[in-house]
């Protein structure tokens, strides 16, 4: 009788740790999904930014200056992690247009906001050199690349650059995918 009770309080002690261990282990992956499911649930919002990223960064996030959807963007920009990538990456053929004009030129798109989001998160990440491969031109001065450009010449065609280029886009997506699927 003895050996029975023990063994009863030994399961029992098992599998209380057993749930617990199971409980902690469902709490984390939560939210560990709550944070990386944070840019694949709003990336559809991106077309609310109304600066580049990279520029918001530098010089409002933090300050007193008022800046439209400040609070939005402030929230987008400190719960996007590098885990979030691979979602930036699917964004970039995105033409939905933003609130963002480039140099009285151009209505950005969504894909433009998340390639930019992608060169603040990445800094290892040598789109220059990308550019340069994907559209045969290495070396070619033409291509200048600075965060704030966003490759004009490549996304936006027509008059005053009224319409994306999508196929130039795509190509850049792609080029995109198989960089960091190499890593």
């Amino acid at each position: 009788m003895k050996k029975i009770c023990i063994a009863i309080i030994l399961f029992l002690a098992i599998l209380s740790c057993k749930n617990t261990i199971i409980e902690d282990s469902a709490r984390k992956k939560n939210q560990d999904n709550t944070n990386s499911n944070f840019v694949e649930k709003t990336v559809d919002s991106l077309q609310y930014f109304t600066m580049l990223p990279a520029k918001f960064n530098e010089y409002y996030k933090g300050s007193k200056l008022e800046v439209k959807n400040k609070k939005f963007m402030t929230s987008y920009l400190n719960r996007t992690t590098k885990k979030d990538i691979p979602y930036l990456v699917e964004a970039i053929p995105d033409t939905t247009k933003t609130q963002v004009i480039y140099a009285d030129l151009a209505t950005l798109r969504k894909g433009d906001i998340a390639l930019n989001l992608l060169t603040t998160l990445d800094k290892d990440l040598n789109l220059q050199k990308i550019v340069e491969n994907e559209f045969n031109n290495p070396g070619d001065p033409t291509i200048i690349y600075d965060p704030d450009q966003v490759f004009i010449t490549l996304f936006f065609k027509g008059k005053g650059y009224s319409s994306a280029y999508y196929k130039n886009r795509l190509r850049l997506y792609e080029a995109l995918k198989f960089h960091y699927n190499k890593k």
